[in-house]
């Protein structure tokens, strides 16, 4: 509830704040979306409520040339001979409760908008792309 009440301390947040107009107690558990002008401290309210709940938050800010693999991760090489898979920001925040902000959304493209719909939704096991692998979420994944 923190969250909420934070955002309605700030009227022109808590306006936009979709989790905040749920009676639902699990609203602070839940995705939130937030929308607003430019400049107002959406991205910095959130830094600061992760920061006081002492939990990592990452941030993806989003463009055009967002991809799945920035949200899941990628085969790389790490020799001529070996590749490693490195996690994307998505994918540890799934395995260990982190806080993903997902900055900019609206200019991510439509697959990458689509492959986050489960997790928006809350969906507590989540298909990575490309694989047969199934993630769940931490329980202190938001």
């Amino acid at each position: 509830m923190l969250l909420c009440k934070l955002f309605q301390q700030c009227a022109c947040l808590s306006q936009h704040c979709h989790c905040c107009k749920s009676s639902n107690s699990r609203a602070s558990q839940a995705s939130c979306l937030q929308q607003g002008p430019a400049a107002v401290g959406k991205t910095s309210l959130i830094t600061a409520i992760a920061s006081q709940k002492q939990q990592r938050l990452e941030r993806v800010n989003n463009s055009d040339t967002t991809t799945i693999q920035d949200y899941f991760g990628s085969w790389l090489p790490i020799s001529k001979k070996q590749c490693s898979f490195q996690k994307g920001v998505l994918y540890r925040c799934l395995e260990d409760g982190g806080w993903l902000l997902a900055d900019e959304l609206n200019l991510a493209p439509p697959a990458v908008i689509a492959m986050l719909a489960p997790v928006l939704e809350g969906s507590p096991v989540i298909a990575v792309p490309g694989t047969d692998k199934q993630l769940a979420a931490h329980p202190n994944f938001r």
